[in-house]
């Protein structure tokens, strides 16, 4: 059986993320292809870690063709907003 990889993408770089990132990079099923965040600092520390796309918006982090799901690390009070 091929192995089937979820191109994931970040919703957010912060608190959340730093929490979450080391189990979903070592998840056998995920690769972690983009992310979304305000801060440029973040969005360029991810981009040297993990190659990955990078958005200034979780609305055009959802508009790639690049991943399948998002996963939505942003603050508590922007989650319905952002799902």
């Amino acid at each position: 059986m091929a192995s089937t990889h979820l191109r994931l993408g970040l919703a957010g770089l912060g608190a959340g993320t730093i929490n979450a990132l080391p189990e979903l990079a070592a998840h056998p099923n995920y690769r972690i292809t983009a992310a979304a965040d305000i801060r440029p600092q973040a969005l360029e520390r991810f981009a040297t870690d993990f190659g990955g796309e990078t958005y200034d918006s979780v609305e055009a982090l959802c508009q790639s063709p690049n991943i399948d799901v998002v996963h939505i690390l942003t603050p508590n009070r922007l989650h319905a907003q952002h799902a």
